[in-house]
């Protein structure tokens, strides 16, 4: 199937931090995908998907599949009329990261 549009966002921590962010769109063929650009410091850093919302059925409501904690965020999810996905970064003290969060949607 085609990609047939494209969102992405910057993902960056700087220090002790872990934080999200969040992009909601319209029910959609969507696989999202979060990879790291470099890190600077020490011990582990990382980047990934904490959680995404989808709709099992066209009409149904929505449902919530989350990771839980950073060490089990995955790489990549994909869903069919998935409708929000959230990326998140961490990482600790005297470390910095940057990455990207994509976000592909197909038909």
């Amino acid at each position: 199937m085609p990609i047939v549009g494209h969102n992405f966002f910057r993902l960056a921590a700087r220090g002790s931090f872990i934080g999200t962010v969040t992009a909601n769109f319209p029910p959609s063929g969507v696989v999202a995908q979060a990879s790291l650009n470099y890190t600077l410091g020490g011990g582990t850093q990382k980047v990934g998907i904490v959680s995404f919302r989808f709709r099992p059925t066209p009409d149904g409501a929505e449902q919530q599949v989350n990771f839980g904690g950073w060490p089990n965020w995955p790489a990549t999810v994909n869903a069919d009329r998935m409708t929000s996905v959230t990326f998140g970064v961490a990482s600790g003290s005297n470390q910095e990261l940057d990455g990207i969060g994509n976000v592909f949607f197909w038909a």
